[in-house]
């Protein structure tokens, strides 16, 4: 008897170990529930270009929108054990709003898309010094692959500079293939207000870059200027994070 039972917990244990690694398991024949995860894209971990701006400076503050992390249920083999994993989720810039209140830009939001097309999730940060400004605008792309890796600021005239404040803005993009290629693309979105005098030289991201955020300087509450916070885009060897 006491070697039957010996012989059971050991089909016991080997049973459980097979099943732990179907759960945790890299097969790539198994179904993780990550359509397309594997090998997709990332942003690299160095930021660059955080100190060209596009307008006039001031004190800084920041957008970041380069990565989301979240909770996922991921499926197995077997649908009543599913395993929760933490994922990173990286994200381009494909559309920003800004509003004014009493005349003076003072509210941002930029809204992010995965840099894989097949993972349906949106992500979005915002800087407000006036909580919910009025006559809002917007620039964007429509193209699934354009992603922002330039921008550039239009600015009041008056005689005394710090008093000019942003009144338009123009975005480039870049299209990033599904492989993670980079394309410059010689083309541009705008939005503009009332007394948008001068367009300033726009700022861009390196080769092989996409912004990953944006610089707002401004004084007073008021938008003053803009910049970007740029990464490279590398192809991701895992899923997890």
């Amino acid at each position: 008897m006491k070697i039957k039972y010996v012989m059971f917990v050991a089909l016991f244990l080997l049973a459980a170990g097979a099943c732990q690694a179907t759960v945790v398991g890299n097969e790539p024949a198994r179904n993780t529930g990550i359509t397309n995860y594997s090998g997709s894209l990332q942003l690299g971990s160095t930021v660059s270009n955080t100190g060209n701006i596009s307008g006039y400076s001031g004190q800084r503050i920041n957008i970041n929108t380069g990565e989301h992390r979240f909770t996922d249920k991921i499926l197995t083999e077997n649908p009543r054990r599913p395993l929760k994993a933490t994922r990173t989720i990286f994200m381009g810039i494909k559309e920003i709003r800004w509003s004014e209140k009493g005349d003076k830009p003072c509210s941002m939001l930029a809204r992010t898309r995965p840099l894989d097309s097949t993972i349906d999730k949106t992500g979005y940060e915002s800087v407000s010094f006036c909580g919910t400004g009025s006559s809002e605008k917007k620039v964007e792309f429509r193209d699934s692959r354009y992603f922002l890796r330039g921008i550039a600021a239009c600015m009041t005239e008056k005689k005394s500079s710090r008093k000019n404040r942003l009144k338009g803005i123009r975005i480039y993009p870049a299209r990033v293939a599904a492989n993670g290629s980079v394309t410059a693309m010689n083309t541009y979105e705008e939005e503009r207000r009332h007394h948008c005098d001068t367009w300033f030289p726009a700022v861009f991201c390196g080769n092989d870059e996409i912004a990953s955020g944006i610089n707002i300087y401004y004084e007073d509450g008021t938008f003053r200027g803009l910049g970007l916070r740029c990464r490279r885009v590398e192809r991701l060897n895992s899923a997890f994070r």
